[in-house]
């Protein structure tokens, strides 16, 4: 139910530690040194090779872009088109030469911060908002002068064109959806917000900071509830596509998708303000401690709403300047930049009219009102059929030198097709190159070649309910006159270790999922440390966290050990060991029958909720099956022998039931925020901060950690220890220096997984398969590039060679 909350807060807290980690000049130095893509002009030099052959990539959506506008489109189908025909300043794409990722430069050539020579462009900083006391940063744009428009002429885009669209982006007599990701968040305009509200402008203030504890405390005023902060919900929609505010009235009962929610019939599945209020933040709420901070009432304050009081500065026709309300370091600067706000403005205007009391337009609602810019241009538009873009010749990097063996692709054609019956059996006719699986799909896919396993940073795992009066209860209400259940047996830490070594992981991923991997950390490999400098810091591959897992395991490497080096340890661990579980096993029924905590005649019951969704799935029902297996082949030739049955249910409040004591086991996931593992962690150690812990006998505020800083031992709640690496804390290092971090963070990872309070078991992946016309760039996912995207596609067939080999029945589209 709280992994939005989760996702939510943990993205600021890792937006707030990186602009505080490296400043914005050195990084924006080193950055401009490194980035590729600065455009030469030279129109003799090919980028890409013109060998007289077609090259068309198929794909689907499953439904039509309704807007594609820049400064209005709201979901996701809408910035579809925008993937091909548009290009931001900057890009992340693959460096095959590292295996990682690299800024490259496009629609500018340099984006530096220029705070502290501002005085060269005519500009006192203290004018706009940026000095010792405030956050600002002024940065300087240099534009790709071989930047066209796709039409006949190949018009010009220079500093006036991103001058007029960002002033009509802001133009408060349209009310520009999109004009929130500028007058709010990290990328932010000084002055951008007064100009759209017309000098008039509506901030949130908390309850708290107005002295206010609960709504019901306000007299009057207004009460709204923070939507992205509290529920994670920014991006989510409501049954019309609309986004979801960041701040909703506590009596609007709109109600918006909560992707977190994979049911869509689950009561929590869609939620409203009023819904969240009521509920939660109420004073008789679940979370009433928590209301002042997550509820606010509007404030109105009057400001100068003049053009000339917005931090954009235009130097000259490939020049401008642009300054933000916040402290922001070059990395997310680039990353903000990486789309783009421009519009093609005869266009623009011609399709404008009133409506109410708003001007609107209808750019970028079919093919004929809207003008590409990118690699490609959008030449047809067939509302519920089909989109096809071709190659934009004007576009600069077919010419510049700087794009050498990239967009290989001559035609991109897009189906509309909403049912995946459809969408399989198009992919099978090799008519699409690509396609994502769902579970049923994988009886006959999952041997496929051409599978990508894309990582997400969900970590699935078992958690419990290991408080020994709870257990009793549990037990006592589940016997009856003629069974004796037992359930205390989980307050022993052996047994749930034997538990864990029982669990055939790679088994249980390949049987029981469509595609999930093997997992045995709490934080998987595609959480970065510091990827804002290190492009390889991946967490996992640290030797702090590859020691979490060999120690746990007690494996043992180096000189005369079973093991030569700690990689050789970690790469070879698996976690099952069913000769350990046996072992585990018979101790702990000694141990526990010795303690009088259970008789030769109990039976051992385990009711595990795996899920919100009304019944069970055939996939949840398979993985109780896998499950149960398992354990009955680890208990075989001990006391539990036939005595273990696990029992999967469903329910919407399966967190709340194990930290409740209601129920004495689930499965669940936490992930998000993929750049700041500092913060994942206190989903497990900070109840606070996650505002719903999941165990039932494990209090992480009061239990200890041993962590030798230094050469001394120091003590600390798991809670304060968590707290120690977050910004302000104890040990965390403003200049970037993690090494106490990365040893603090190990340390509660495997302190965790010590006390088998949890039980990890795979980490979330998403499958699709593509064709065997494409090769993608690389088939290892990152979370910069993906799969290279299609500017680093190469094509195994033309169209021609495509089409008679797909008609030959004895090909297949896929290896």
């Amino acid at each position: 139910m709280y992994k939005k909350i989760l996702a939510s807060v943990l993205a600021l807290i890792f937006v707030f530690s990186s602009l505080i980690l490296v400043s914005c000049k050195e990084t924006g130095d080193d950055t401009s040194k490194e980035v590729s893509g600065q455009t030469s002009g030279d129109e003799s030099v090919p980028s890409v090779l013109d060998d007289g052959k077609m090259y068309t990539f198929r794909e689907y959506t499953s439904s039509n872009p309704q807007n594609w506008n820049p400064h209005t489109w709201e979901t996701n189908g809408d910035s579809y088109i925008a993937t091909y025909a548009e290009i931001g300043f900057v890009d992340a794409i693959y460096d095959s030469s590292k295996e990682t990722f690299k800024w490259y430069f496009e629609m500018a050539k340099n984006i530096v911060d220029v705070t502290d020579t501002a005085a060269t462009y005519g500009l006192n900083p203290a004018d706009w908002g940026v000095g010792e006391n405030t956050k600002g940063r002024i940065w300087l744009f240099t534009l790709n002068e071989n930047a066209k428009w796709a039409d006949e002429a190949g018009t010009v885009i220079n500093a006036d064109t991103y001058e007029y669209s960002l002033k009509a982006l802001l133009d408060p007599e349209m009310q520009n959806y999109r004009a929130n990701n500028f007058y709010s968040g990290d990328a932010s305009i000084y002055g951008a917000r007064s100009y759209f509200s017309g000098g008039v402008v509506t901030t949130y203030k908390a309850l708290e900071d107005l002295g206010y504890e609960f709504a019901e405390d306000v007299e009057d005023d207004e009460v709204f509830v923070n939507m992205w902060g509290f529920w994670g919900l920014e991006g989510a929609v409501d049954a019309d596509g609309n986004e979801c505010p960041e701040f909703v009235s506590i009596t609007d009962e709109t109600l918006y998708r909560d992707a977190a929610v994979e049911d869509e019939e689950d009561e929590e599945a869609w939620v409203s303000g009023k819904y969240i209020f009521d509920t939660y933040l109420s004073e008789t709420g679940a979370y009433s401690s928590y209301a002042a901070s997550y509820l606010a009432i509007p404030q109105l304050s009057t400001g100068d709403g003049t053009w000339d009081k917005v931090g954009f500065k235009k130097i000259d026709d490939y020049s401008f300047i642009y300054i933000t309300e916040n402290t922001i370091s070059q990395f997310y600067m680039n990353t903000a930049m990486t789309s783009n706000w421009i519009v093609y403005e005869s266009l623009y205007e011609a399709n404008k009219q009133t409506v109410g009391s708003l001007i609107v337009t209808s750019y970028g609602t079919t093919a004929d009102n809207y003008m590409s810019f990118g690699p490609y241009k959008l030449t047809s538009f067939e509302k519920d059929k089909q989109l096809i873009f071709q190659r934009n010749e004007n576009w600069y990097g077919y010419r510049d030198g700087y794009h050498p063996g990239q967009y290989q692709t001559d035609k991109i054609i897009c189906d509309v097709i909403p049912e995946h019956t459809t969408q399989l059996m198009k992919f099978e006719a090799g008519e699409l190159d690509s396609i994502e699986l769902d579970a049923n799909d994988m009886k006959n896919y999952k041997f496929a070649e051409n599978l990508l396993k894309t990582d997400q940073t969900y970590t699935y795992k078992f958690f419990f309910a290991t408080d020994k009066t709870v257990l009793q209860t549990l037990s006592a209400n589940a016997s009856s006159s003629s069974k004796s259940v037992n359930k205390v047996i989980l307050s022993y830490d052996k047994f749930r270790e034997a538990f864990s070594f029982a669990i055939d992981r790679g088994d249980y991923a390949q049987k029981g999922t469509a595609g999930q991997k093997p997992a045995l950390g709490l934080i998987n490999a595609l959480y970065y440390y510091n990827v804002e400098n290190d492009p390889e810091s991946i967490y996992r591959k640290t030797d702090e966290a590859k020691k979490v897992i060999v120690d746990l395991y007690g494996a043992e490497y180096g000189e005369g050990k079973e093991y030569a080096t700690l990689d050789d340890a970690y790469n070879r661990i698996t976690g099952f060991d069913l000769d350990k579980a046996k072992t585990l096993f018979t101790e702990v029924y000694n141990e526990a029958k010795g303690e009088n905590d259970l008789t030769d005649t109990d039976v051992f019951e385990f009711t595990c909720s795996v899920g919100a969704n009304a019944s069970l799935t055939e996939e949840q029902s398979t993985r109780q099956g896998l499950i149960q297996g398992y354990l009955d082949a680890a208990t075989e030739g001990t006391p539990f022998a036939g005595k273990i049955k696990i029992t999967f249910t469903t329910s919407a409040k399966r967190y709340d039931d194990v930290a409740d004591g209601i129920n004495e086991m689930a499965m669940g996931a936490w992930g998000g925020a993929a750049f700041y593992p500092f913060s994942l962690i206190r989903c497990y150690t900070d109840p606070d901060y996650a505002k719903i812990h999941e165990g039932c006998g494990f209090d992480p505020t009061t239990e200890t950690v041993d962590i030798e800083i230094n050469g001394a031992k120091v003590t600390k709640t798991y809670q304060a220890w968590a707290a120690s690496i977050q910004p302000g804390g104890d040990y965390y290092d403003a200049d970037g220096n993690y090494a106490t971090m990365l040893k603090i963070l190990a340390a509660l990872e495997y302190s965790i997984l010590k006390g088998y309070h949890l039980i990890v078991l795979t980490s979330d992946v998403v499958v699709s398969i593509y064709s065997d016309k494409v090769t993608y760039a690389t088939t290892q996912y990152n979370i910069m590039y993906a799969y290279g995207g299609i500017r680093f596609m190469t094509f195994n067939h033309d169209d021609t060679d495509w089409a008679a080999y797909i008609a030959n029945s004895e090909n297949k589209a896929y290896s």
